[in-house]
């Protein structure tokens, strides 16, 4: 019976998916702020926020070729001129003899490495014949409950700080937060704090716009560990939690490292970029989220067009020059089991560098490691991040417009 039921409710929505809600994305403005030092409890937010690397505003896309990800196409409509770049995108290559990628001109997001930002990426009801798109103050869609998805492949998507406290066991396995652990979660990191990110958590809390589900994901195919988050709730809390949706690239990951044979041998081969690949899906009212096997959703093919609720963003990791370092052997240079209180060996008062009186004056220092993590990036200059806080910038820009 129940098998009926689910066939009939799936019938339901993809017959009458006009009348329900139709996402149209919107892209809404992202700042590339490059972070001295993170928030240790509120932990993707900054404390102490160093120069702004980009500015993106929110009037238009952007458009990307796979080719060339730090060159952008700007267009007001999908059916602009400006969006249609497929005559600039060449086939590339990551360096590997005999391997080539197509050319894509494809919607771009832009992130920092090392740093969380926004997605800075939502959706609107999009009510056709001419009529405004439309957000939940206008369409709230009450009797509609909304699945969203989003999957990245070198990095990890949080939602109001709560992937730190939602850990994914395994491969192909998941973790679930409830709106009640949300509120648990959300009021214990806020506790005894009044500043501004605190103060919109709470006034969520109490407005109802906390989603009913969050949940994280490890996907597995063999070759890849992708990572999801699966956001669950009415259109006003999917909003919501998109306008709070960050993106963290792995560690010291950019497009120029994922491209590079020494940095990435093994995935350069396979898939030298990187993506967020968002699906949005309508199902009926449920009145136990924590069971899903109730709750039916449905894949919004609005109004004719299959593109609705679903899209592949290119991400454009911009790099930061992280500076060398150096570690000196003395910091973990140990005395002899010789050395007491009276001892007179030199090794026991001046380490293991040290000369004799009337001895050779030269000293031999050995141990001494110096390493560059990003040396074989290759990259024009970009703001370099010093070791613990503080910065310098360079004037080269990282991303260009076309030339007319």
């Amino acid at each position: 019976m129940m098998k009926v039921n689910a066939f009939w409710i799936l019938a339901f929505y993809l017959a009458h998916c006009e009348a329900d809600l139709s996402p149209l994305i919107q892209y809404a403005g992202q700042s590339l702020i490059l972070c001295n030092e993170a928030d240790p409890v509120r932990y993707t937010e900054c404390l102490v926020p160093g120069i702004t690397e980009l500015a993106i505003d929110s009037s238009s896309q952007r458009r990307s070729c796979t080719s060339d990800p730090s060159t952008f196409f700007s267009c007001v409509s999908a059916d602009d001129a400006g969006c249609q770049c497929e005559s600039k995108c060449t086939s590339w290559g990551s360096g590997w003899e005999g391997i080539t990628f197509p050319a894509l001109c494809m919607p771009v997001n832009f992130q920092l490495e090392d740093s969380w930002t926004n997605v800075g990426t939502y959706f609107l009801h999009d009510p056709g014949a001419g009529v405004p798109p439309q957000d939940p103050s206008v369409a709230p869609f009450p009797g509609t409950l909304i699945r969203f998805n989003a999957t990245v492949w070198y990095g990890r998507l949080d939602v109001y700080h709560l992937g730190n406290n939602c850990t994914v066991a395994a491969v192909d396995a998941d973790c679930k937060l409830f709106r009640e652990d949300m509120i648990d979660i959300i009021t214990s990191l806020c506790y005894g704090r009044s500043d501004d990110g605190c103060k919109a958590d709470m006034q969520l809390i109490a407005a109802d716009l906390l989603p009913q589900l969050v949940s994280f994901r490890e996907v597995g195919d063999g070759i890849f560990a992708m990572r999801s988050i699966t956001i669950v709730g009415s259109f006003a809390q999917i909003t919501a939690a998109l306008l709070a949706l960050k993106y963290l690239p792995d560690t010291m990951g950019n497009t120029n490292r994922l491209r590079s044979r020494l940095y990435n041998p093994g995935f350069s081969k396979v898939r030298p970029y990187e993506t967020l690949d968002i699906q949005i899906d309508l199902g009926n009212p449920c009145s136990d989220v924590r069971n899903q096997s109730f709750c039916f959703f449905a894949p919004c093919q609005c109004v004719g067009n299959t593109a609705k609720g679903r899209i592949n963003l290119l991400v454009y990791i911009r790099d930061v020059n992280n500076p060398p370092t150096i570690a000196n052997p003395q910091e973990t240079y140990e005395k002899p089991g010789i050395c007491g209180p009276s001892s007179l060996n030199p090794v026991c008062h001046f380490g293991q560098f040290f000369s004799y009186e009337r001895s050779d004056a030269r000293v031999g220092i050995v141990g001494v490691q110096l390493d560059d993590s990003d040396v074989g990036e290759t990259a024009p200059c970009r703001s370099t991040r010093a070791p613990g806080s503080g910065s310098t910038s360079s004037p080269a820009a990282a991303l260009a417009l076309p030339p007319s």
